[in-house]
């Protein structure tokens, strides 16, 4: 009777050992620890550990795009992470990331995008926004989610130059969530599935607040970023140095 692993991994197949026929994994034959995997996948998302999320090869095929799992930054604030899409986003060796994140909710205070016109040399990846993301935001991650993401190759533009770059978190870009009107750049990453209309666009803090949040791309005359309303509307900060524009919310994209 097959009672436990350690049964599994002594059995044979046509007359040679599952660990000789499919390799080793964690000590296991690689078809047993594939199914020990399985049986530990929840088909609810929240329920599953970052690292057991992270394991899985396929996970089209145990969740779908909108899913949500919540975490919560060192501060205490609770964040809603959703499924953007699955195999969409590539990671710095070129192949397919399994899933893309973007977020149910933004974060309850706003932060400065930057507070000068950017100049012809320059990106989102130059702005403070950039810069709270790499040295605050990783830092507050839940430790388990921030082993577990990975850098993706993004798009991004100075003015009308469009150029890649590695990136942990981001901003999406207006071609990403579907909104491509307005002065700016496009082919700057594809549509992610889960936009389709404003209403998909809209985004609220945890109170349930409708806010409008920012995007990655910059205005064509680097005065300015583009914007998502708090109706999902493409909007522009007229200028970085404008007031209250600069400040938008933040709904952060990342990949595992």
């Amino acid at each position: 009777m097959i009672d436990s692993l350690d049964t599994l991994t002594s059995l044979y197949a046509n007359g040679r050992p599952l660990k000789e026929l499919y390799g080793v994994k964690d000590g296991f034959p690689t078809i047993i620890w594939r199914k020990r995997i399985i049986e530990d996948v929840s088909p609810i998302f929240d329920e599953n550990s970052w690292d057991t999320i992270n394991s899985v090869d396929n996970p089209e095929e145990y969740w779908d795009i909108f899913d949500t799992k919540e975490y919560v930054f060192s501060n205490g604030e609770r964040m809603i992470a959703q499924i953007a899409g699955f195999n969409h986003d590539v990671g710095v060796d070129g192949r397919p990331l399994r899933i893309s994140f973007n977020h149910a909710n933004v974060m309850l205070e706003p932060f400065r995008v930057h507070d000068r016109a950017l100049t012809t040399e320059q990106s989102w990846l130059d702005t403070h926004r950039a810069d709270f993301y790499r040295n605050v935001i990783m830092n507050s991650l839940p430790s388990d989610l921030a082993r577990v993401i990975k850098p993706a190759r993004k798009r991004f533009n100075r003015h009308t130059i469009v150029f890649e770059d590695n990136a942990l978190l981001w901003d999406l870009s207006m071609d990403e969530i579907g909104n491509t009107s307005g002065s700016a750049p496009s082919n700057l990453g594809a549509l992610y599935p889960i936009f389709s209309d404003n209403q998909s666009r809209v985004r609220r803090d945890i109170d349930g607040v409708p806010r409008g949040w920012s995007q990655r791309t910059v205005n064509n005359n680097g005065a300015g970023i583009r914007t998502t309303s708090n109706s999902g509307a493409n909007g522009f900060s007229s200028s970085f140095t404008s007031g209250t524009l600069t400040n938008q919310h933040v709904n952060i994209g990342f990949c595992i």
